[in-house]
C-alpha cells in the first residue's frame, strides 16, 4: 500500500465535515435570520457559493491541519520519551 500524507487525508476530512455542517444549518436555518447570518442565503447570486460558506471551509481546513500537527506532536513526544533522549520527569 503506497503511503498517503496525513495532510491529504485531514484535509479531505476537513472538506467532508464542512459539508456536514452546512447541509445541517442549511436544514435548521433555512429562510431565517439566523440562516442568512450563519449560511449567506441571501448575500450572493449563485447562493451555495457565498462568502460564509467559503470561510466556513476554510475554517474547517484550518482545524484539519491543527490536529494533524497536534498528532504528530503528540507522536514524537512519544517516541522521544520511549528512547530515552528526553529525561525523566521524577
Amino acid at each position: 500500500m503506497k503511503y498517503i500524507n496525513r495532510n491529504w487525508i485531514a484535509l479531505g476530512v476537513s472538506i467532508i465535515v464542512a459539508g456536514r455542517v452546512y447541509s445541517l444549518a442549511h436544514s435548521l436555518y433555512r429562510g431565517t435570520f439566523w440562516g442568512d447570518m450563519l449560511i449567506g442565503e441571501t448575500s450572493s447570486a449563485v447562493f451555495p457559493f457565498s462568502l460564509q460558506n467559503l470561510m466556513h471551509v476554510l475554517f474547517f481546513i484550518g482545524l484539519g491541519a491543527s490536529s494533524g500537527s497536534l498528532a504528530l506532536t503528540y507522536e514524537e513526544n512519544v517516541f522521544l520519551t520511549k528512547s530515552g533522549f528526553l529525561l525523566s520527569r521524577g
